[in-house]
């Protein structure tokens, strides 16, 4: 822990202050200043923002100091974080499409991708596609265990979908992370086979302002799902675990569905 306060105090020098990075993070100024004096550790939600805030992995805040300011040391070049980029676009008219345009989209899916936080591991969501007036929406939920020090994860979020030709197009956000909206399109030739199908998405750093770029892979579970089937699959699981098939690590392993910067 006295290596993670010492690492996050050298993080925040390389900001404008402490106190304006707790703000940036949404994050009570005095428990963040407990965080930094190496008095309290931060819950999970706290600890994944700070990992994406910074793009430093989880197991390296933990690292001595002098390896890890050696490991980090370009992050000084952004010491002021650019205007945030974005990649939304007018959504009132764009996804307002009667239900039967992505019928057979609906449903419930659980999603696999790849992480950098935890380069081991694959994240998992489960995500409900329902109708409603004249739109269709998603709601998705991850929720288990970090691998590192064994705290709880749980992200929620929802977004919109639209259908135009062959694709399916989405916008979503997450929660509790103050994270840009994502953009994400689902190309779909044979709409009587869509058991198994990749995406490719698109998303602001939230602290570097890169493009981030990466594929995802959707699996349908079919309609009614019980929540707490979805929420038990849902989570980190090792690279090498049983609960993901060889086809679906196969795909995942391949060079497309790696993370990468535009």
């Amino acid at each position: 822990m006295t290596e993670f306060g010492k690492n996050l105090r050298w993080l925040c020098c390389l900001r404008k202050s402490v106190s304006f990075v707790a703000r940036e993070l949404g994050i009570n100024r005095q428990q963040f200043g407990r965080y930094v004096n190496n008095k309290s550790y931060p819950n999970t939600h706290h600890l994944i923002a700070i990992f994406d805030y910074f793009n430093v992995q989880a197991a390296d805040f933990e690292m001595p100091h002098s390896q890890f300011s050696q490991k980090y040391r370009n992050v000084a070049l952004l010491k002021h974080r650019p205007p945030q980029r974005t990649l939304e676009f007018s959504r009132d008219a764009f996804f307002r499409q009667p239900p039967r345009a992505l019928e057979r989209f609906r449903g419930d899916y659980l999603i696999y991708f790849n992480t950098k936080t935890w380069p081991n591991h694959y994240m998992i969501a489960f995500c409900c596609v329902v109708s409603r007036e004249n739109a269709t929406f998603l709601r998705h939920i991850i929720r288990g265990r970090e691998p590192l020090l064994g705290n709880r994860i749980l992200f929620k979020g929802g977004g919109q979908a639209a259908k135009f030709e062959h694709n399916v197009f989405i916008q979503s956000y997450s929660k509790p992370l103050a994270v840009p909206l994502v953009s994400e399109i689902i190309s779909v030739r044979d709409w009587k086979h869509t058991e198994l199908l990749s995406s490719r998405m698109m998303s602001t750093h939230i602290d570097t302002n890169e493009i981030l770029y990466k594929a995802r892979l959707w699996r349908r579970l079919g309609i009614g799902t019980d929540l707490r089937d979805g929420l038990k699959a849902s989570g980190l699981v090792r690279k090498n675990s049983p609960r993901v098939s060889t086809v679906i690590r196969d795909i995942l392993d391949g060079p497309e569905f790696q993370v990468h910067t535009v």
